[in-house]
């Protein structure tokens, strides 16, 4: 999982969804979103960026949907008044053909976040 997940726009032409990238791989991405209003197999423009002002748009296939997933689990009760958190759905979603921009850009930011996960665990 990412540590500070990357805001992501999804389009399909007649549909514009936003979320966050939780996980991203060379295959594909999970991705956090308030609704799955789209079906399984749906195609998308993905835009994202790892480093601002350099955005990155692939076409990304919905590949399967997971219902109920929270970021963060509260660990601690609820105060009076205090509403949960809203569950969240993930889906996954594979890049159709991504461009060598796209496949260095992601094994770049994969070691980043590999070495600093090394370093705090020093």
């Amino acid at each position: 999982m990412i540590d500070d997940p990357l805001p992501i726009s999804l389009d399909s032409g007649t549909e514009k969804i936003s979320g966050f990238i939780v996980k991203i791989s060379q295959t594909g991405m999970l991705v956090e979103l308030e609704k799955t209003t789209f079906k399984i197999g749906a195609y998308f423009t993905a835009t994202f960026e790892f480093k601002p002002g350099r955005p990155l748009n692939e076409r990304v296939r919905s590949i399967k949907h997971y219902d109920k997933f929270f970021r963060k689990t509260p660990k601690k009760k609820l105060k009076e008044g205090e509403a949960a958190p809203v569950p969240k759905r993930l889906a996954e979603f594979h890049f159709h053909l991504p461009t060598e921009r796209t496949k260095t850009q992601i094994t770049k930011f994969l070691l980043r976040a590999q070495r600093d996960s090394e370093i705090r665990k020093r």
